[in-house]
């Protein structure tokens, strides 16, 4: 259900384009995502992406861009509720940046700590605590999309941090409304979408890979997935829902152009086909 594309790319057929934590506009980007956003195309932006490299946005994020951030890490505050996040100022480890003359809806603050961790002021633990009162935007959502001045792809790949995870997450459900597939199979699990025809087949995947020697993932062992709720965005309601290769009918509803099903047991892998 997505694509990494190059600049060669047709991007009017995705409703959502992510942009890397570094990306800085060239004209020729500028204008081919001008088009895309004028045309009802939404960007999700971090970083320096969506800049132009003189700090200046080149698409209206509701807000202007205001520099790096002299302190790092910093924290961010949501200000919207995520699964089991509790409304608290989380540290982010990745440089941050500032925005300014917000006109956009504000998503999430950035509290600054109360001074960056040196020799000079030093603070026992790795990061000084957050300061309250030095709290401003950092997550804005505007015309063309939603800016979040956090480098939050490095964030989460070096640092792993979940609540960075959850909360780019919710940002992108924000601007795609109603995802094609919604499940709740665990982080590992994997969901793939296509159509043959008249029929549309879910690939539903699972595994816990282990690390094992120097850089090698290997799956050892397989284990059940039990209860996998499925639902799946269709233009009318299908006649059958069944799992393949078992040729196994699965009891579903159809609402609000959803098709809603479960799926009991599975192992490794499951395809289930909507007809």
């Amino acid at each position: 259900l997505f694509n990494y594309i190059d600049l060669e790319e047709e991007f009017s057929k995705y409703k959502v384009i992510i942009l890397p934590d570094t990306i800085v506009a060239d004209e020729y980007i500028k204008e081919k995502l001008k088009k895309y956003t004028e045309n009802g195309g939404k960007i999700l932006a971090s970083g320096l992406s969506g800049t132009n490299g003189e700090g200046k946005f080149i698409l209206d994020f509701g807000c202007s861009f205001d520099g790096e951030n002299e302190f790092c890490p910093s924290y961010i505050r949501p200000g919207f509720e995520i699964n089991d996040i509790a409304n608290s100022a989380y540290v982010v480890y990745s440089k941050g940046y500032k925005i300014k003359d917000v006109t956009g809806k504000i998503l999430c603050d950035c509290e600054n700590p109360y001074f960056n961790r040196t020799a000079e002021h030093f603070c026992s633990h790795q990061h000084t605590p957050n300061n309250p009162s030095d709290s401003r935007p950092i997550a804005v959502s505007g015309r063309d999309g939603i800016y979040i001045g956090y480098n939050v792809f490095e964030e989460y790949a070096l640092k792993g941090s979940i609540t960075v995870k959850e909360i780019v997450c919710a940002l992108l459900d924000m601007l795609l409304h109603d995802k094609t597939v919604k499940t709740d199979l665990p982080a590992q699990g994997i969901v793939q979408m296509s159509k043959q025809g008249e029929r549309y087949i879910v690939h539903l995947l699972y595994a816990s890979p282990v690390k094992r020697g120097e850089q090698v993932e290997v799956i050892e062992d397989i284990l059940p997935v039990y209860n996998t709720a499925l639902s799946v965005k269709l233009p009318e309601k299908p006649k059958r829902v069944y799992l393949a290769p078992q040729n196994k009918d699965l009891a579903f509803e159809y609402k609000g152009g959803r098709a809603v099903t479960v799926i009991d047991r599975f192992e490794c892998h499951q395809i289930v086909i909507f007809s």
